[in-house]
């Protein structure tokens, strides 16, 4: 007898890129579904299971084309000031309090 950690194992190693995907959101899917339940007892019909698995993997792989192939973009170069001039870079971030009076 398997366990289920082997047989998920065994799965993804014999599945290819696509299916392994699929398999890692459907899980994931699945589990999101039992939370929902457990913790605010939604129920989740099938449906809506496999609707979110579809258009997560839609998205995903749009997303995963664009990443592809990048916009290629300019590279700037750091210049020194002019004559006379001082450069100086600073990198800061600010936390702003209004305090209504």
């Amino acid at each position: 007898m398997v366990n289920f950690n082997e047989w998920l194992s065994w799965l993804l190693e014999n599945s290819d890129k696509n299916w392994k995907r699929v398999i890692v959101v459907t899980i994931w899917a699945i589990w999101f579904s039992r939370n929902k339940f457990v913790h605010e007892r939604k129920v989740q019909s099938l449906e809506e299971i496999v609707t979110f698995i579809r258009s997560f993997g839609l998205e995903y792989h749009s997303s995963d084309e664009n990443l592809k192939y990048p916009q290629s973009r300019s590279m700037v170069k750091w210049s020194p000031p002019s004559q006379g001039w001082l450069k100086i870079n600073i990198d800061a971030a600010l936390s702003i309090w209004f305090i209504r009076w």
